[in-house]
């Protein structure tokens, strides 16, 4: 069965913007990015300046009026699908094809690296590597013998924070090996 929708514009973004439009189905709700040229004011054909109807393009694709001389300003670049989301708020899953290239990256360069190039969270990246950094997490061993010292000192001063500061561990491992003990 195909679902048909009733597109609609949406409340929030009724204004074309950097060259999208948010568009929403009337039955589904589900919200959709259209291409626009980009343009609001293509239809106005009034110059700001001396309000007369006679504005037309020049070869650089810019309006400029034939009354008084002034030249609209060049508009914002255009921007990708997805940054429009982003700059809408609305959440959109990576394909395979944005991923692969991040992944490349964080495995040279590292997560963090990776994180800033592409603007995207370091904990995204993180569990799409799933541990093949070059700069894994430290993971401290500790030897039974020490363990045992450290849990004969906390029965002692009867302190985990103590014990913690006193052996530069922390209170949170004590406090482990103490319910495993």
């Amino acid at each position: 069965m195909t679902i048909k929708h009733k597109w609609l514009k949406n409340r929030k973004s009724t204004l074309p913007y950097c060259g999208w439009t948010l568009l929403q189905c009337a039955w589904c709700k589900k919200v959709e990015a259209v291409p626009t040229d980009g343009d609001q004011d293509k239809n106005i054909n009034r110059c700001p300046k001396c309000l007369y109807n006679n504005l037309t393009l020049d070869s650089e694709g810019r309006r400029y009026c034939i009354s008084c001389g002034f030249t609209i300003a060049v508009r914002v670049p255009k921007m990708t699908k997805r940054e429009f989301y982003r700059s809408q708020k609305i959440r959109v899953p990576y394909t395979r094809e944005e991923k692969e290239p991040m992944i490349a990256y964080a495995k040279v360069h590292g997560l963090g690296a990776a994180s800033r190039k592409f603007k995207t969270p370091l904990a995204t990246i993180g569990s799409w590597m799933k541990g093949q950094s070059p700069y894994p997490l430290s993971k401290i061993r500790y030897t039974e013998e020490f363990k045992k010292t450290v849990l004969t000192y906390l029965e002692k001063v009867g302190n985990q924070k103590k014990t913690g500061r006193h052996f530069h561990i922390p209170r949170s491992t004590v406090q482990r090996w103490r319910a495993f003990a």
